[in-house]
């Protein structure tokens, strides 16, 4: 949901351009032109820093209620939040007084496998869901000092037959895009850990709690005995 703006240069020069109609505004007090009341598609780049934060997620869930015809399409609409230990310089945050980032974390700094916190399907997920929790358990590849973890997702889409196709990810082992990760640190020192071991943790995701498209995640993380 870019602004009316930006698709009027990017229409302004494509073959169909007058077929397309950008309606300026927010979502929420935008009227659908010609007397349409229902829309088949609805295009969307709505993922945010760690797929919520500063993300468009409840302007879409409110334009799909109000707008979307029965079995209508969203693009994207399936997204899989993942989290997986790094080995960083923490000392880069602390100096900044930060425990969140956003960053590349490349594959040489993972520590662990990942783990799928959260999956989101646009079109049956409901609207209430400002607080997600998320059971972690992971395994370790590589024995060191954890520092941290890394937040990332990847993107899909049904399309008319509803079969599930992946766009695109920006996961370490992705080729890098212009949407960076999110890095958590830890707290307190970093978590020494051996290969082969298990970590254990939860993951909160608040949506909403300082800002309407703010987001306040909390981190727990600790080694199997």
């Amino acid at each position: 949901m870019q602004s009316a703006k930006n698709i009027s240069k990017v229409l302004e020069n494509g073959e169909k351009a007058e077929v397309f109609e950008p309606l300026p505004g927010c979502i929420t007090q935008v009227v659908l032109p010609c007397g349409l009341r229902k829309v088949d598609i609805i295009v969307s780049e709505w993922m945010g820093h760690a797929l919520f934060a500063d993300s468009l997620f409840c302007q879409v869930l409110y334009a799909r209620d109000k707008w979307l015809v029965k079995n209508g399409l969203i693009f994207p609409s399936v997204a899989n939040l993942y989290i997986q230990g790094i080995s960083l310089d923490q000392e880069l945050a602390l100096g900044k007084n930060m425990q969140l980032w956003d960053d590349y974390v490349n594959q040489t700094s993972l520590m662990t496998e990942n783990c799928l916190v959260i999956s989101v399907d646009l079109n049956s997920i409901q609207d209430d869901i400002e607080f997600q929790r998320a059971e972690i358990k992971m395994k370790v590849i590589q024995s060191g000092k954890m520092s941290g973890c890394v937040l990332y997702f990847d993107i899909s889409a049904r399309n008319a037959r509803g079969q599930l196709q992946k766009l695109f990810s920006i996961g370490p082992n992705a080729p890098r895009t212009y949407m960076m990760q999110t890095v958590l640190f830890l707290k307190d020192d970093a978590l020494v850990i051996q290969e082969q071991q298990l970590l254990f943790g939860r993951l909160d995701v608040i949506l909403g709690y300082f800002a309407p498209r703010g987001v306040e995640f909390s981190l727990g993380i600790w080694a199997a005995k």
